[in-house]
C-alpha cells in the first residue's frame, strides 16, 4: 500500500536520541530475520496518507511538509502514527472527512520512537488575504495530555486563537491555545516566499514545557483581487460653460504587484454624461484625444505605479448653450448638474468592468456675462496686430505673440507693487490664439513669480522665496483650446503654500520645503504676456482680460466667487490691482488700474 499511487510516505534514519520538541511518534518496522521476510522494509516510517483522488506534483509538494487536520478533501486514510502505545496493536486512522475510519494493525517487532521526519519542520503554504488554520502537533513519552502554547509571534502576519472574524489577535506570549490549532493571517495583499514568515510554539504536559518548535509559513499564494476605484477628493467638480475640466481618476488592483498574475487593468468610462462631451487625453497627458462616444471606452492617458493605475479624461460642456450658461424656465442663468461614471476592469474579473462604479458629479456654472464693448472693435487701432479688443467683460487686451505685452509703469513707486512680502492672489482670464512655446509667459513679476507654460507641466507657476528656493505648481494641461479660461495663483503664508486654480478648480498645491519663507520682495514691474526680457519666444499670443491682484490669500470659495462674477467689495482680502481694459480708448496705450490704487500700466508694441 505504501508504494501505491497517491500515498504520501515520510521516512528517515533512526534519530540519534529523543526530542523534547513537539513531534510525531513514528512506526519502526523490525529488521528482516528470515528469508520469508526478506522483502520487509527496515527503518522509520511516518505520516502515511492514502488519497482517493489524483494529486499532481504541485499538490503533493505543497502538502508534503504540512501536518494534516484529517478532513482534507480526498483524504481516505491517514496514519499519523502519533500517540501510539506499544501495548496497543491498533494503528489509528485519523482521516474523518468521508465519515469512514479504517484503523490499521501493528504486527511483528515494532517500536514507537520520537520522529525526526521533515514533517516536524511544519511548513505551511497559505493564501493571500485568507486566514488559514494551522494544526500543531506534539508528543509525550508518558502519553500525558498536552496543552499548546504560542511562544513566539510572527514578524509579518498575525495569529488568532480561532477562525471567528471577531476573535482578538494574539499579541503576547506565552499564549495558551484552546486546542491544537491556531489561525495565521498574512498582511493585507502580501504574497510570496520562500520562508515568508514563522512563529514558535510549544507543548506542556502539566509539569514542564517542551523546547520551542518553529512553524514556517513557506509561501503565501496570490489570489485574484477585485480592483476598486479610489474616492475623488475634488468631487463634485465645477466647470463653466465655454471651459473644460480635466478629471484624474485612480484605481487599485493588488494583483498588479504580482508580475505573473496576468492582469490587464484598464480605467473605463461606464456611463456617459447626459449633456456635454468626454474626451480621451493624449499620451502627453495634456492634449485632447478622441471623443468618448460609448460606455466601455478606456482612458488612454494612464500610468501605473505599484498597484495603483492613474488615468485622465476631459469633460467639455455643450458649447451650443452659449456663454450665458444654462437658463431656467424664466430665463434666469443658473448652474446645471451632470454626472458620468468611471470603472476599473481587469482580466481576472468574472463580471462586467470588474469593480464598483465611481460616479463623477460636475456642476456647470454660467460663465461671466459678456457685456457690449465700449469701442468699435472693427476699427483700426493703430497698434499693429495687437491691441484692445472685445473681451469677456467689455474689452480685453489682444497680444500677438510677436511683440505686444503690458508693462507696469515704474515711474511711480506705487505701480512697482514691491510689497510681495506676504500672502497674495493673482488671477486673470485668458484665451489663446496660437500654440504655446516652451516657456511662454502669461503673467510675471520679475524676481517674484512667473505664471505660464512649461513643456512637461503645462500651465504652471513658480514663486521665488526669500530663502532662495523656488516653489512650483503645474496643471499638466495646456488649455490651448481657443476658449476662455480663468487662472488664479495663490500664495498663502506663513506656511508658504503655493496653489494653482484653473476655472475655479484646484489643480495643484505645493508647500515650500524651506518652511514658511516669504516670497522674494521684488521691485520689478508686473508684466502681462511676457517676462519683461523682450524675448519673442516667451511672448503670449491671445486675449487677456480681468487681471486682478489681491493683497491676501483667497480660499477656494473666494476664487470661485471672483471666477463667477466681478469684484463687488465684499471680498475677504483687499483688491490691490485691477486691469479691466475697459477704460482705454484707442489709440491710447495706457492700461488704467480700476482698483483706485493708481497702479497703471502701458501696452507695449515693439513694432
Amino acid at each position: 500500500m505504501v508504494d501505491g499511487v497517491g500515498c504520501d510516505v515520510c521516512a528517515s534514519e533512526h534519530p540519534a536520541g529523543t526530542e523534547a520538541m513537539p513531534a510525531f511518534a513514528s512506526l519502526s518496522l523490525g529488521p528482516a530475520s528470515s528469508a520469508a521476510y526478506s522483502l520487509l522494509f527496515a527503518g522509520l516510517v511516518d505520516d502515511v496518507r492514502l488519497w482517493n483522488v489524483v494529486r499532481n506534483a504541485g499538490q503533493v509538494a505543497s502538502s508534503m511538509h504540512v501536518l494534516l487536520h484529517g478532513d482534507e478533501p480526498g483524504l481516505r486514510i491517514w496514519y499519523p502514527l502519533d500517540g501510539q502505545s506499544t501495548l496497543d496493536g491498533v494503528v489509528r486512522d485519523d482521516a474523518f472527512g468521508d465519515g469512514a475510519v479504517e484503523d490499521g494493525e501493528a504486527r511483528g517487532d515494532i517500536r514507537w520512537v520520537p520522529s525526526s521526519a521533515p514533517t516536524t519542520t511544519l511548513k505551511y503554504t497559505v493564501d493571500e488575504d485568507s486566514r488559514t488554520g494551522v494544526e500543531l502537533y506534539g508528543t509525550d513519552a508518558d502519553f500525558d495530555a498536552l496543552t499548546f502554547y504560542i511562544l513566539g509571534l510572527p514578524e509579518e502576519g498575525t495569529l488568532y486563537p480561532s477562525d471567528d472574524v471577531d476573535a482578538a489577535p494574539i499579541t503576547a506570549t506565552p499564549f495558551l491555545l484552546p486546542g491544537s490549532r491556531v489561525w495565521y493571517q498574512p498582511p493585507p495583499h502580501a504574497f510570496g516566499g520562500p520562508a515568508f514568515d514563522e512563529f514558535g510554539y510549544g507543548v506542556h504536559d502539566g509539569m514542564t514545557f517542551s523546547a520551542e518548535a518553529r512553524l514556517l509559513i513557506d509561501d503565501v499564494l496570490p489570489t485574484p483581487d477585485t480592483p476598486f476605484m479610489h474616492s475623488m477628493p475634488a468631487n463634485p467638480y465645477t466647470v463653466a460653460t465655454g471651459g473644460s475640466l480635466m478629471v484624474t481618476a485612480h484605481a487599485t488592483d493588488y494583483d498588479l504587484i504580482n508580475a505573473g498574475s496576468g492582469d490587464l487593468v484598464e480605467l473605463l468610462v461606464s456611463v456617459l454624461p447626459s449633456t456635454g462631451a468626454l474626451y480621451q487625453v493624449a499620451s502627453d497627458g495634456m492634449s485632447l484625444g478622441e471623443r468618448i462616444t460609448a460606455p466601455g471606452t478606456p482612458l488612454t492617458a494612464t500610468s501605473l505605479s505599484g498597484s495603483v493605475i492613474t488615468g485622465r479624461l476631459m469633460f467639455v460642456p455643450d458649447m451650443d448653450l452659449g456663454r450665458g450658461g444654462y437658463t431656467g424656465a424664466n430665463g434666469e442663468r443658473q448652474p446645471h448638474n451632470v454626472t458620468f461614471g468611471l470603472q476599473v476592469a481587469d482580466t481576472n474579473s468574472a463580471y462586467s468592468y470588474g469593480s464598483s462604479e465611481a460616479i463623477v458629479h460636475v456642476t456647470i456654472t454660467p460663465a461671466p456675462v459678456m457685456s457690449a464693448a465700449p469701442v468699435d472693435v472693427t476699427a483700426p487701432l493703430g497698434l499693429g496686430a495687437a491691441g484692445f479688443r472685445g473681451g469677456l467683460t467689455g474689452q480685453a487686451i489682444l497680444l500677438d505673440g510677436e511683440s505686444g505685452h503690458v508693462v507696469g509703469d515704474n515711474s511711480t513707486s506705487g505701480s512697482n507693487m514691491a510689497a510681495l512680502d506676504g500672502s497674495f492672489t493673482v488671477e486673470l482670464f485668458f484665451k489663446s490664439t496660437a500654440a504655446m512655446q516652451e516657456k511662454t509667459v502669461l503673467l510675471a513679476k520679475e524676481g517674484g513669480f512667473s505664471l505660464g507654460w512649461r513643456r512637461y507641466f503645462g500651465l504652471s507657476a513658480t514663486v521665488t522665496t526669500s530663502s532662495g528656493s523656488s516653489v512650483m505648481v503645474g496643471s499638466r494641461a495646456r488649455y490651448n483650446d481657443g476658449w476662455w479660461h480663468h487662472v488664479a495663483l495663490v500664495w498663502s503664508g506663513p506656511e508658504g503654500t503655493l496653489s494653482l486654480f484653473v476655472d475655479s478648480v484646484l489643480v495643484d498645491s505645493t508647500p515650500d520645503e524651506e518652511g514658511g519663507s516669504l516670497p522674494l520682495s521684488s521691485s520689478g514691474p508686473l508684466v502681462i504676456g511676457s517676462d519683461g526680457s523682450g524675448t519673442q519666444a516667451v511672448l503670449f499670443a491671445g486675449f487677456v482680460d480681468e487681471v486682478r491682484m489681491w493683497a491676501g490669500a483667497m480660499d477656494a470659495a473666494g476664487v470661485l466667487n471672483t471666477y463667477s462674477g466681478m469684484p463687488n467689495g465684499d471680498e475677504t482680502v483687499p483688491l490691490a490691482l485691477h486691469y479691466t481694459f475697459n477704460l482705454q480708448m484707442p489709440p491710447t496705450t495706457a492700461v488704467v488700474d480700476a482698483s483706485g490704487q493708481d497702479r497703471n500700466a502701458t501696452f507695449v508694441d515693439a513694432e
